[in-house]
Order: C-alpha cells, then sequence, then structure tokens
C-alpha cells in the first residue's frame, strides 16, 4: 500500500475510534514521513487531515497541523476549515503564507470576513455580490471603497432585502445608464414594497410603467393613506393614470379621493363600480351630498355602507 493509502487509513481509523493513543500514531506516522521525506507532501493530504481532526483541538494534532501546513500551501477547503476553527495558533501560521490576492468566492462567509478584515483577498463584482447576500454593508462598503462597481444583480438582491442602508451604498456605484433604462429595478422595488427605494429610483430616472403602478397596489389596497403616498409619488414622477388604472384599483377597493384625475370621465360604469365595492362614487366625493344625491342612490342600489357615506356628506334622508 502506497502512504498516502496508509495516512488516509490512519485518519479514518482514527475518526471512527478518536482516542488519544490513535491520534498520536497518527501524528508520529506524518511526522515520519516528512522527516525522512519519502513522500511527497500534497494539498490533498493537508486537506484530508484538517477536515478529520480540528474539531479535537489536541496539542500533537495542533503541533502535526503546523508543520504539515509549514510544508504545504493550504488549498481553499482547508483555509475554511482552519478559520472555522478558531484555532488561533494555526490560523498566524496560514495568514503569512496568504498571499493578497486570494479568490474568495468559494469561500465560507466567515472567512471571506476574516480575509477581508486581513486585506487577503481579491476584490472582485462577484465577492461584492456573496456579501450582499448576506445583508453586510461594512464589507460591502469596503468592496465598493476599493474601486468594484456595483452591479445590478446586487442592487436586485438589495432590493429584495428591503435593506434601505445598503441600497444607498449600492447605488452611488451603479452605471448610470442602467439605472436610465432598466424598469426592473422599479418593478422589483415596487414589488417589495418600499417605498423609500422606490422614490430614490425614480429620481434617478426610471419611468414608472403601467405594470411597476398596479404592482405597488398590490399590497397596499387595505391602506388607503399608503396608496394615496404611491399614487402621488408615481403621478409627481411622470405616470399618467388612466381609465383602467381607475378600474382596477375600484375593483381592489381603493378609492382615489385627494388624487386630481381631471382628465378621466367618471361615467355611470365607473360609479356602478364604486357602489359595488363599497367607495363612495367619484362624482359625489367632491360635493356636500343633499337629498336628491340620496334618493337616486337608493333608487339604484342598496348598498348601506354607501348610504351612509352619503348621508355623513350632509345627506337627509326623507320620508319618502
Amino acid at each position: 500500500m502506497s502512504y498516502h493509502g496508509i495516512i488516509t487509513n490512519k485518519i479514518l481509523d482514527y475518526k471512527k475510534d478518536p482516542t488519544k493513543s490513535r491520534s498520536v500514531n497518527l501524528c508520529n506516522y506524518i511526522m515520519m514521513l516528512i522527516s525522512s521525506r519519502k513522500y511527497t507532501l500534497t494539498s490533498d493530504l493537508l486537506d484530508l487531515f484538517i477536515e478529520h481532526i480540528l474539531d479535537r483541538n489536541e496539542p500533537h494534532l495542533i503541533l502535526c497541523t503546523s508543520t504539515l501546513l509549514e510544508k504545504i500551501n493550504p488549498s481553499e477547503k482547508s483555509i475554511n476549515n482552519i478559520v472555522k476553527s478558531g484555532i488561533s495558533k494555526l490560523i498566524e501560521i496560514i495568514l503569512p503564507k496568504l498571499t493578497h490576492n486570494i479568490n474568495c468566492e468559494n469561500l465560507d462567509h466567515a472567512v471571506v470576513i476574516y480575509l477581508i478584515e486581513n486585506d487577503k483577498c481579491i476584490y472582485s463584482k462577484n465577492l461584492l455580490e456573496k456579501m450582499v447576500s448576506h445583508n453586510d454593508c461594512i464589507y460591502v462598503k469596503k468592496i465598493i471603497d476599493n474601486k468594484i462597481q456595483s452591479t445590478k444583480l446586487s442592487l436586485l438582491k438589495t432590493i429584495k432585502n428591503n435593506n434601505t442602508e445598503m441600497f444607498d451604498i449600492l447605488i452611488d456605484h451603479l452605471d448610470c445608464n442602467i439605472i436610465d433604462t432598466d424598469v426592473e429595478l422599479l418593478l422589483t422595488a415596487c414589488s417589495y414594497n418600499n417605498i423609500e427605494i422606490i422614490k430614490k429610483l425614480l429620481e434617478y430616472g426610471i419611468v414608472p410603467t403601467k405594470e411597476c403602478f398596479r404592482e405597488s397596489m398590490k399590497y397596499n389596497h387595505y391602506n388607503h393613506a399608503v396608496v394615496q403616498k404611491f399614487i402621488k409619488l408615481f403621478i409627481k414622477f411622470g405616470y399618467v393614470v388612466d381609465y383602467d388604472d381607475v378600474t382596477y384599483m375600484i375593483n381592489r377597493g381603493v378609492s382615489l379621493n385627494n388624487v386630481k384625475l381631471s382628465h378621466i370621465k367618471f361615467d355611470d360604469a365607473l360609479n356602478e363600480l364604486c357602489i359595488k365595492n363599497n367607495i363612495l362614487p367619484y362624482d359625489l366625493q367632491n360635493k356636500k351630498c343633499d337629498t336628491n344625491d340620496l334618493l337616486s342612490l337608493c333608487k339604484n342600489n342598496n348598498n348601506v355602507n354607501v348610504i351612509k357615506k352619503v348621508v355623513k356628506k350632509g345627506a337627509k334622508p326623507d320620508t319618502e
């Protein structure tokens, strides 16, 4: 059997029965091979050894690992396992061996943080997106400060995380041409109902579409105050509410009071739709109602909720 096969079996035997005698035997055998130079040490051996012994934190195992690290450059897998182990002696050994151009994209989150803090990693857009996924504003800012431009994907992730602080960091380092032309960012913000992010995207020049407008209504139709804010915000930045939009909102129980809609013709169909959805008809919303309004309403429908609203606006029931 080859030296590598023998070491592998000894490591696996120790894993099954982690007694001190087995670990000592394993370490002595590896140290013997190192001193005799009979076996060419490989990163595969280091990976296997570290994977199976680090959870024991025994002095002779740590010593053996230290010796291996002095002979072999650790792989990504070994770096992951050593940093996660928290064994300071081993971390101190690998840190000087790490260059300043480590690709951190496939390393564990905790390891990436460690390497960023020690300025040992390659800063890239992929690394930025990795840290955005973890909602780490501090490290995202550090990556941005190292002249990495934010991406559309990183901004979309931030919008979905509803992280306004990180959005502010990223938006200032995104290609303005992307912002100006890509309505997907605004549509995503509308889907996740973050009015602050929506406002900032509108300020950057994204023109709201009908799909954006309706998406923003989906989760707010029960809150008329919030609805009014969204409607006025969209109108302010160029959106024109049309007849279909009014119909859409009425069917969701949304009233457009206090919104200027002089360009919309409020016909009988719209008024009937209002009554059906417990909304005061638009031709009665901006006036003081009288008995004739109430009489007309009572002749054509029996919606008690709407009738009560007309009475509240001044209409007095008569005896007819």
